[in-house]
């Protein structure tokens, strides 16, 4: 069986190399897009994970003032 021969020209050649580029440089950019997604979430999990920190020594202090008052308030 004999093989075809498949001949380029050199405009084929740049098309093809420059087809190429541009989808390296797509994938490139879907990459970085995906990397600064995936930190943008870890750093809104982050910030959601603090502010659950703050609201709950907040609720704690304001639990611990009131105590505080009901002993004085019973104690007079």
């Amino acid at each position: 069986m004999a093989r075809r021969q498949i001949l380029f020209t050199k405009g084929d050649v740049d098309r093809m190399r420059a087809e190429n580029r541009r989808k390296e440089v797509e994938r490139t950019e879907q990459l970085k897009m995906v990397a600064q997604d995936k930190l943008m979430r870890a750093n809104m999990a982050s910030e959601e994970r603090v502010e659950k920190k703050i609201l709950a020594r907040i609720l704690q202090k304001e639990a611990t003032e009131k105590e505080t008052d009901e002993k004085i308030a019973a104690s007079i």
